[in-house]
């Protein structure tokens, strides 16, 4: 059957379908305006409420040099290199360095912090005996009392992207660069709104020509929405994306605007995990010189960059990058930037850049984790990785790159006598004892390796390092103990609440019998220290621990006695500070100050104290440290430093699990921890294991013999150890130790018995305490610590 449709059918259904057409026009306009609406939010946000990516920058400590100063050629060299700074023949440009037989010359970089004393001088530093004996400017010669070097930056705090670069305001980019950039990459950008629709339809030509991508139609507006707003995914949606937003950004920001953006964003390069953003730091990282320095061929070369950064990478391919600088050239000719008579030298000319900076090291990443730590508490996360924060901080990178070498040196040695496992881990702390500042931290055997830093983030069994916390608790009690009170290491049942028993033995499973306090601590005495520890009782000393600063609730259990308890090595190192600082407890310190991205001042950070021990007490156990270092557990330290007066402590945990140590000199105090993340046994003692890293640590870097500690309520005797009674100070034998006041032996004997007791003493001779020659003044005594 054939149906034959009605004029008024026709008429309804053609209406009928107009009326879809335009409803579906209608809200595909509202869909299409509500998404412009929202991408010019988008835009306006990003460039009202922050334009750039700033990370927080974080830089070391700055090199003091004035004469006197003990610093070599071989550091200076070092600070010269890791700030940027080339060797040269002879010194005539900011950021350059020449070496001769006794003196450095330098001329500072111009920095915009102001950090550096002498900017734009050329400065000379002599040196003789590893020390600095002068330091002097040229035209006109000055004698300089010192000279700051600008500090090192070791690291950035931006996780998200590891963006850098070097804001410019658009006044302060040369108006050649620009005329070269709008020539190369936009020759409409002045006219067009966001996009230029003949350079889209020359691109699709030429790229249907070479049937392939050979040409982009992007404008320098569109490339800025790319790289500041959107993806690098290649689809229809993206590019439409961004057409909006470029006209949105057009509508709503001058052209200088947008040209000030772009130079401050575009890609250039990538330093390590560093990314190089904008010509201001593409022009340092390529050339060495600020932007306004730079000649024709150099901005030539920066442009060409644009179109490849990795392709055109002048350190790789510089004859690459050569051929399109060249173009680049031709095309400042052709659109009147430069003049045609200049161009013909300039074609010939080489890529010349200088050579690469060195890297911060991965190896400050430990260092910043607890930078990083300390700043959340006072920043938010949007501000440290966008604000453009200036952190100056305590960290040292000659001490940094001597103690990773130490330990690398130390742990290949000590794995053909002791073989460890490949995952053997470590941490090492190094700070200055009298002020608590982070000079180095190591928190992974692996330079960079891992996210898990061991010197701030691993808790671990202290054992017997916490052995002089105990004997100090006695020691504040001068009444009833002094340093050769007797106490006994003698076999012990401790019965505990469970019902089971506690039986601890020695490291050799040797019992001393009557010993006294001194001996228990230098020799490490385990049976010893349990005494003590019952006679003071284990609740007390708990008590005692929380109050001297351990962060833990600790639980009143003997084995507390023998160190079973957790701490950080960043947390013991600490502690110890209390020991040189007359019972003064540091909290270790890695901020001097925060500035903002302008160089302001936001924040000081100054030293902090809190009183943990009385000056007596402290002086005491220094004093027994100190014969630690000599005749002790540690005596190694005497036979390899012997005309040093140097303290320290090993610690050894059940089953070799843990090995410790903490050094402790004048310059340094430094702790070294080895073990494995499983709890595995090492085989390592505290002597045979991280004493060997401190050793080989202090060598390189050199220590200082610790100054005698002179205390308020402190006198000296002179004392027989084997019968542990005073002895008359002119006595030729005897040594002389301290005693909080009135609390020395009440018995004496006389110079006949002393040396008759002293010659028959088998102790002595096994012990040693002091060494057998022995001074007969104080002041004599004292002499031996400088």
């Amino acid at each position: 059957m054939h149906f034959v449709q009605s004029p008024a059918s026709k008429a309804i259904v053609r209406n009928l379908f107009i009326s879809l057409i335009k409803h579906a026009s209608f809200w595909a306009l509202l869909v299409f305006l509500g998404y412009w609406i929202w991408l010019d939010k988008l835009v306006y946000d990003g460039f009202e409420k922050l334009s750039w990516t700033m990370p927080t920058r974080v830089f070391g400590k700055s090199l003091e040099l004035y004469s006197g100063s003990e610093i070599d050629k071989t550091r200076l060299i070092f600070e010269l290199e890791h700030l940027g700074y080339f060797r040269s023949s002879s010194v005539k440009k900011p950021g350059e360095f020449a070496v001769y037989d006794d003196q450095v010359v330098f001329l500072p970089l111009k920095n915009p912090s102001k950090y550096s004393t002498n900017e734009g001088k050329k400065t000379i530093v002599r040196f003789s005996n590893s020390r600095v004996t002068s330091v002097f400017t040229l035209d006109p010669k000055k004698e300089l009392l010192s000279v700051e070097l600008e500090p090192i930056l070791i690291g950035l705090i931006n996780t998200k992207s590891f963006e850098d670069r070097k804001l410019l305001r658009i006044d302060e980019i040369p108006t050649i660069l620009i005329d070269t950039l709008i020539a190369v990459e936009d020759k409409n950008f002045e006219t067009h709104m966001g996009f230029d629709m003949k350079a889209v339809l020359r691109a699709m030509i030429a790229n249907f020509s070479s049937q392939g991508v050979s040409q982009g139609g992007s404008t320098l507006t569109q490339q800025l929405v790319k790289n500041f707003f959107l993806t690098r995914e290649r689809t229809l949606k993206r590019k439409f994306t961004e057409l909006l937003m470029s006209i949105s950004l057009e509508l709503r920001y001058s052209k200088d605007k947008i040209l000030e953006a772009y130079c401050n964003e575009v890609f250039l390069g990538q330093d390590g995990n560093r990314a190089i953003h904008g010509f201001g730091l593409a022009s340092f990282f390529y050339f060495g010189k600020p932007l306004n320095e730079l000649k024709v061929t150099e901005i030539a070369s920066l442009v060409a960059l644009v179109k490849g950064p990795s392709i055109y990478n002048p350190r790789r391919h510089p004859e690459k990058l050569r051929a399109r600088r060249n173009i680049v050239l031709k095309t400042m000719v052709k659109n009147g930037v430069i003049k045609n008579t200049s161009i013909a030298n300039s074609l010939n000319q080489k890529i010349i850049v200088t050579e690469k900076p060195i890297s911060r090291s991965k190896d400050s990443e430990a260092f910043i984790d607890l930078v990083r730590i300390q700043l959340k508490d006072e920043y938010s996360d949007n501000i440290l990785k966008t604000g453009g924060l200036n952190v100056y901080t305590t960290f040292d990178s000659f001490v940094q790159k001597s103690i990773r070498d130490s330990l690398n040196n130390t742990l290949g040695n000590l794995d053909k006598r002791f073989p460890l496992s490949k995952d053997a881990q470590s941490a090492v702390i190094v700070i200055k004892p009298f002020t608590g500042e982070l000079l180095a931290m190591i928190g992974d055997v692996a330079k960079g390796g891992g996210k898990f830093n061991r010197a701030i983030h691993s808790k671990r069994q202290i054992g017997s390092m916490i052995k002089p916390f105990i004997y100090s608790m006695a020691l504040d009690s001068p009444e009833k103990f002094n340093l050769l009170t007797e106490i006994d290491d003698t076999e012990i049942s401790w019965r505990l609440p469970s019902g089971n028993t506690w039986e601890p033995s020695n490291y050799n499973n040797e019992v001393n019998g009557r010993v006294t306090l001194l001996d228990g601590l230098v020799r490490s005495l385990n049976l010893a220290t349990v005494d003590l520890g019952s006679k003071l009782g284990v609740e007390n000393v708990v008590e005692n621990l929380k109050k001297i600063g351990f962060p833990y609730t600790i639980s009143a259990y003997p084995s507390i006695l023998l160190g079973a308890t957790e701490l950080t090595p960043l947390q013991l190192t600490s502690l110890y500070t209390t020991f040189l600082n007359d019972g003064f407890k540091l909290p270790i310190k890695t901020i001097n100050s925060v500035r903002d991205q302008n160089y302001n001042l936001i924040r000081q950070y100054p030293a902090e104290l809190r009183t943990s021990l009385s000056p007596q007490t402290a002086a005491l156990i220094h004093y027994a440290l100190v014969q630690v270092a000599q005749n002790g557990t540690a005596k190694a330290i005497a036979t390899q430093f012997p005309d040093k007066k140097l303290a320290g402590k090993t610690g050894t945990s059940d089953n070799f699990r843990d090995s410790w140590f903490i050094g402790l000199s004048s310059n340094y105090l430094a702790t070294v921890w080895i073990g494995h993340d499983d709890n595995r046994t090492t085989g390592l003692s505290g002597s045979s294991g991280a004493l060997q890293v401190w050793s080989e640590m202090m060598n390189t870097l050199g220590v200082k013999s610790l100054r005698p500690m002179i205390s308020r309520g402190i006198v000296y005797e002179k004392v027989n150890l084997e019968t542990r009674s005073v002895t008359p100070k002119f006595c030729k034998s005897g040594i002389m130790m301290p005693f909080a006041t009135n609390s020395f032996p009440k018995k004496t004997v006389s110079c006949e018995k002393n040396i008759k007791n002293s010659v028959g003493s088998q102790s002595m001779n096994r012990r040693k305490i002091e060494t057998e020659k022995s001074e007969s003044t104080l002041i004599e005594w004292l002499k031996g610590f400088f």
